[in-house]
């Protein structure tokens, strides 16, 4: 499987883990009462030992508000790549709960945000990934 399409399937695994949700900054509509809602940048894509990062200009996840989430990444020698989910949030707990699919995988998960940044970790073809995303604002 060629690298271009191991990032949207590993960007899937985002909605497998995140660590912790609260609002990023006080005083904002938006902040308060739905802080999730933002871009999020991935600023390290480890897979086993190589860096992801290098064979791609952007990846990031869009959470917006009318419960749409977007998740773009740019090959640098490729067309960019879009993959469209839905999400809900349980107000009591502070859960993302999303749901999306990619080449016929269906995926439900439940994510939380934690000062503007999310870690995913999982294990994939039995190498450790670890992707971080931080907020873009």
């Amino acid at each position: 499987m060629k690298i271009k399409f191991i990032i949207p399937t590993l960007l899937l695994a985002f909605l497998s883990l995140f660590c912790g949700c609260d609002a990023m900054n006080a005083g904002s509509l938006k902040t308060l009462t739905h802080p999730y809602i933002n871009e999020y940048q991935c600023t390290k894509a480890i897979l086993g030992e190589k860096d992801l990062l290098t064979d791609y200009e952007y990846i990031t996840i869009n959470i917006l508000n009318d419960k749409k989430l977007l998740i773009t990444s740019k090959p640098k020698n490729g067309e960019k790549i879009t993959i469209n989910g839905e999400y809900e949030v349980n107000e009591d707990s502070g859960e993302i709960i999303c749901k999306s699919s990619f080449l016929g995988a269906e995926i439900k998960e439940r994510v939380f945000i934690k000062k503007g940044k999310f870690t995913i970790s999982k294990i994939i073809a039995e190498k450790p990934l670890i992707l971080i995303f931080e907020s873009k604002n």
